[in-house]
């Protein structure tokens, strides 16, 4: 895997500190170009620094991973907004960050905010999912609110998973399905959602600033994911 560590000399662009193990991305260089997209059927782009992720699939999912097969305990930060998601009965809707994906098994746990795939009801869940059906859900009781901000964070150790809303512990779960496998973020169901400022602190990854984004400047990108 290729990271490059840029240095930020223009007005459109800050710096920020990072610590050890820690890669992050703010989305302001208007590229994926150190992420793996992955999935059925799917669109992205970059707008005002941030990345738009809409699943075009009703049975599927859709997004983005990074880093190595073989990476295992981190902590997974973003900020989300999502814009779409209507209730399919029978459907784990889903938005939010991705872990541990297996591309062997096909196979990751979905971290973030969806749908009960039953009642509609809006929840904060973690989903076991493989060949973009689900396995399991775990829930989480959270009433979030369409095109609202949310800051989510996973603690991935061992074979516990811990997801937090805005600094509150909403999913505590246990799984030892998948051991190891890349990060991301990612939509399912024909959800479509915003992120911005992905980090991830792991101890074998080096230290990593893409472009941190100055809002005086919009950066556009696009692309396309055929089913």
């Amino acid at each position: 895997m290729r990271f490059t560590i840029l240095t930020i000399c223009f007005m459109s662009l800050i710096s920020l500190p990072v610590v050890a193990g820690t890669y992050i991305d703010s989305f302001g260089d208007g590229n994926m170009d150190e992420w793996k997209i992955g999935g059925i059927g799917g669109n992205w782009e970059i707008i005002d620094g941030e990345l738009i992720l809409k699943s075009t699939n009703s049975s599927g999912t859709f997004g983005f991973t990074l880093g190595e097969q073989t990476w295992k305990n981190y902590i997974l930060e973003v900020k989300m907004r999502i814009t779409e998601m209507q209730h399919f009965a029978g459907f784990g809707l889903s938005a939010g960050l991705l872990l541990r994906y297996n591309r062997a098994a096909n196979g990751a746990y979905n971290a973030g905010l969806g749908l009960n795939p039953q009642t509609g009801a809006k929840q904060a869940e973690i989903i076991v999912g493989r060949n973009n059906i689900y396995i399991h859900i775990e829930p989480g009781q959270f009433d979030w609110t369409l095109d609202k901000w949310y800051n989510l964070k996973v603690v991935a150790q061992d074979s516990q998973f811990k997801l937090y809303i805005d600094g509150n512990l909403v999913v505590d779960f246990v799984d030892a399905l998948y051991a190891t496998g890349e990060p991301g973020v990612a939509v399912t169901s024909t959800v479509t959602a915003h992120f911005d400022d992905f980090v991830i602190t792991e101890d074998d990854i080096p230290d990593v600033v893409t472009s941190v984004y100055s809002r005086s400047k919009a950066a556009i990108t696009w692309g396309q994911m055929k089913n």
